[in-house]
């Protein structure tokens, strides 16, 4: 036997939405930002080997291609790892700057990780049952979409402390 079989819960997922990135440009776009994260992160042992890996989430062609959703994502085995996590939510804001327009989410086995650790600042009516999908992190800064679906509402920027 190679050794404990992985569970899901020891992965941790993100997404780096693209709006304006080409959907046929997608595979040659998730390459050259993994390669990117393999060199910021050459230096960084990770608990389990593997680090961040991009791939499209859909496929030029495709009907989500089509209806003009583009993304790239990955999964990392983090097995309890909280420092492989933020370094890929370092990571994957480092890559976000390298694409216009780029919106990144995280999200491990408790939910949406942006949202568990940013919890006592973000307003009340944001929780684990209505959150898929509204944390991200556009333009290097932590944000939520509003209840009504409204425009995203920034909580913490890239250069400091968490705002309300």
């Amino acid at each position: 036997m190679d050794g404990p079989a992985q569970s899901h819960t020891d992965i941790c997922r993100y997404q780096v939405h693209l709006p304006s990135a080409s959907p046929d440009a997608l595979p040659a776009l998730a390459a050259e930002l993994t390669t990117r994260a393999l060199a910021l992160a050459k230096d960084y042992i990770w608990h389990h080997p593997g680090g961040l890996a991009l791939a499209p989430a859909n496929t030029p062609g495709s009907s989500a291609a089509q209806s003009g959703v583009r993304w790239l994502e990955g999964s990392t085995n983090v097995t309890d790892a909280v420092d492989d996590e933020w370094l890929l939510v370092w990571l994957l804001v480092q890559l976000s700057t390298q694409v216009e327009g780029a919106v990144v989410g995280v999200s491990d086995e408790d939910g949406e990780f942006l949202l568990i650790e940013g919890a006592d600042e973000l307003p009340r009516w944001l929780t684990p049952d209505n959150a898929t999908n509204r944390v991200s992190l556009p333009d290097r800064a932590v944000s939520h979409r509003g209840g009504d679906g409204s425009e995203p509402v920034q909580i913490a920027g890239a250069g400091g402390g968490w705002r309300r």
